[in-house]
């Protein structure tokens, strides 16, 4: 009636005057309870697997779910993009994509490149950043680590010129030609991959620095296109006002002289590609379109070129003050 599991040494039975017959009993014993350790070691190995196989695909699912929701944000800002005819419009519809905000990759000046979360108050006066979980989410978002005043930002500088960056590991300026966007422009529906001195430089036009007043900055890769243009495009009129008056602007000007192209251009629309980073034959296509729609849209440039929003902007302003 005794549980071999939990008999003991002196549980087994003694058979006396004969030894071999209890040295048997022993030995069976000890197989028995080998037997046993062993199934339960076996079951408790088997349900740690079951339990990180369930924690594995609870983590999975959470990923994919805020892949998705960070995803429908993106198609919805996209969407309403098309619909949009004017400044206006789009600059509402960017405001709120940024005010839900997006991850972006923080360029330090020691140490490695780290993901955080970044996006706009609700009274528009601030940007402000917070850490993220695991599944790429906002960690403490209703006190977020980070916050900036927009009344402190000196200017905003596109690409990679700032000395963190170039401590970091960006391109030469010889080598930005390499990277510019060519004649059907420089789109990439990737998001961007892991940073480092080495892979910084393929992502020059997804970077972006704020320079503050007191010379300090913060040196950004945004995730996607999206995200990048979104963030150039608001920050170009929040900082524009009157109060603020805070430019956005290379940290130096396009070179032209080898461009396929560039013999094509006026005077003034050679210095509005050489400012804004635009191609001789991306702005050409635009202007060949122009002699077919007269009515054409800051959206349907950004199509045409794939050039990002606040460069399809700037063209379009040009194109406007021509007419």
């Amino acid at each position: 009636g005794i549980n071999a599991e939990y008999m003991g040494i002196g549980d087994v039975p003694i058979v006396e005057g004969n030894h071999s017959v209890s040295q048997s009993i022993k030995v069976q014993f000890d197989e028995y309870r080998e037997m046993v350790a062993q199934n339960m070691a076996r079951k408790a190995q088997e349900e740690q697997q079951r339990r990180s196989g369930l924690e594995k695909a609870l983590l999975n699912y959470k990923a994919r779910i805020c892949q998705h929701e960070n995803r429908t944000q993106q198609d919805g800002l996209l969407v309403g993009l098309r619909s949009e005819q004017s400044k206006n419009g789009i600059l509402e519809k960017v405001l709120v994509y940024l005010q839900h905000g997006c991850r972006m990759i923080k360029i330090p000046n020691k140490g490695s490149a780290k993901k955080r979360y970044f996006f706009i108050s609700d009274d528009k006066k601030k940007i402000q950043s917070c850490e993220m979980d695991d599944f790429g989410a906002p960690v403490g978002r209703k006190k977020p680590s980070t916050s900036i005043n927009v009344r402190d930002i000196k200017r905003i500088v596109p690409g990679q010129y700032t000395e963190t960056f170039s401590q970091y590991g960006r391109i030469t300026t010889n080598e930005v030609i390499s990277t510019i966007d060519t004649d059907l422009g420089c789109y990439n529906p990737l998001p961007t991959g892991p940073i480092t001195s080495q892979t910084v430089g393929k992502y020059f036009y997804r970077s972006f620095s704020f320079e503050f007043k007191t010379e300090k900055t913060l040196d950004l890769v945004s995730e996607t296109d999206t995200d990048y243009e979104a963030w150039t495009y608001a920050l170009y009129f929040l900082l524009s006002s009157t109060e603020i008056n805070a430019p956005v602007e290379w940290g130096s000007a396009l070179d032209l002289v080898n461009l396929a192209g560039v013999d094509q251009l006026s005077s003034d629309e050679k210095q509005l590609c050489s400012r804004c980073h635009i191609t001789p034959n991306q702005f050409l296509n635009i202007k060949r379109e122009l002699k077919n729609d007269k009515t054409i849209t800051i959206y349907k440039i950004r199509s045409l070129t794939t050039l990002d929003l606040l460069r399809s902007f700037q063209v379009h302003s040009y194109f406007n003050q021509m007419a």
